[in-house]
């Protein structure tokens, strides 16, 4: 180990985690805890959703954080396709949906950004606001 190197942030242990099948043929798993008003973290390149664990623990608590692995990263399924923009943006709309919320907030960092965009126009009526 690395004189000075710290332990890799992880999500707080009361967070609930489930593996949500995607009708796009993944298998994405997502983590959330928190109460209040869903917030939807999608994490950048070479990320996974344990980057977020800072801010969702400062979030969670007056929000519901929800944080996903995107497909082929962390322990979302790694299938061989599927990997465009629009394909995954469809595996979050998967998850906001199963995990039953009718509206939501969206933070999202690098890639992510990429992914949500093509969420907006299936998921604008169910969108709180983005940053």
């Amino acid at each position: 180990m690395l004189r000075g190197s710290a332990a890799p942030p992880s999500l707080p242990a009361s967070f609930q985690a489930k593996t949500i099948h995607s009708p796009e043929a993944a298998d994405i798993f997502v983590r959330w805890g928190g109460t209040g008003p869903a917030v939807v973290l999608i994490h950048g390149y070479a990320e996974n959703s344990d980057s977020w664990a800072p801010l969702a623990a400062d979030l969670m608590e007056d929000h519901t954080v929800v944080v996903p692995d995107l497909r082929g990263i962390g322990k979302s399924s790694k299938p061989e396709s599927g990997y465009d923009k629009k394909t995954q943006a469809q595996d979050m709309r998967a998850v906001v949906t199963a995990l039953g919320y009718d509206k939501t907030f969206v933070v999202a960092h690098d890639i992510g950004n990429m992914v949500f965009t093509p969420t907006l126009p299936c998921i604008r009526t169910r969108l709180s606001g983005w940053s």
